[in-house]
């Protein structure tokens, strides 16, 4: 069966988050911490940042308490005198500016797009979110964005993914393809969407969340569709 219609994650999936939290990182830390540490630094800020998001997704604090907790807790654990709310702002500045895309993001879009309508569902910051897409030109090639802080949602909860597909009834005919097990893949069958798991790293899975197939560059997802 080809699908007709492909939902894609953004973080990690079309556009490497994990290079410009990096970049962003940097530039946040210039005037606040030596760069001679700063491998040791963004180590630590991922590990907060993601137990944070990972909180955040399952509902145990808000989406405000993360972007600003991280930094607070972030620079409690390595003794730097600095205000949080200041360096998330400046944080989220800077990766709003990043357009480091996943590699064939931009031509797999464009040649889906031309065949089946495109979704993106992700968790994190609208204002972020919608201009990082914007920059790196993948907006236009999008029938809709869902961001969890417009909805009320995150992924895995089933609540976005039907919140963004009230327009489109048959659930069996939409692939979900992102790079969370935990987020993207076992969100899709709580919703009851097909799964495509892009695991360009991969990893093995050990988890009882089990997608419907897995690829290791997004070029692979364009046979199911067409």
């Amino acid at each position: 069966m080809h699908y007709k219609m492909a939902i894609f994650d953004l973080d990690d999936t079309l556009m490497d988050f994990k290079g410009s939290q990096a970049v962003a990182l940097k530039s946040v830390l210039r005037s606040r911490a030596s760069p001679s540490n700063f491998t040791t630094h963004l180590d630590s800020f991922r590990r907060i940042n993601n137990d944070l998001w990972s909180r955040f997704e399952r509902q145990e604090i808000t989406k405000e308490q993360v972007v600003v907790t991280r930094f607070s807790e972030f620079f409690s654990h390595h003794k730097i005198a600095a205000c949080a709310e200041t360096a998330n702002a400046e944080f989220m500045s800077h990766v709003s500016e990043q357009t480091i895309l996943t590699e064939n993001a931009i031509n797999v879009c464009a040649k889906l797009s031309k065949h089946v309508p495109l979704g993106i569902i992700t968790n994190g910051v609208a204002k972020v979110q919608r201009t990082r897409l914007e920059k790196a030109g993948l907006l236009p090639h999008f029938s809709f964005v869902c961001v969890s802080e417009d909805c009320g949602f995150a992924k895995p909860q089933a609540e976005i993914f039907h919140y963004a597909l009230q327009k489109h009834p048959h659930l069996e005919k939409i692939l979900m393809i992102g790079d969370r097990l935990d987020a993207d893949i076992q969100g899709a069958h709580n919703a009851g969407l097909a799964s495509c798991w892009f695991n360009p790293t991969n990893a093995e899975n050990n988890t009882d969340t089990k997608p419907h197939h897995e690829i290791k560059d997004l070029a692979e997802v364009l046979p199911l569709f067409f």
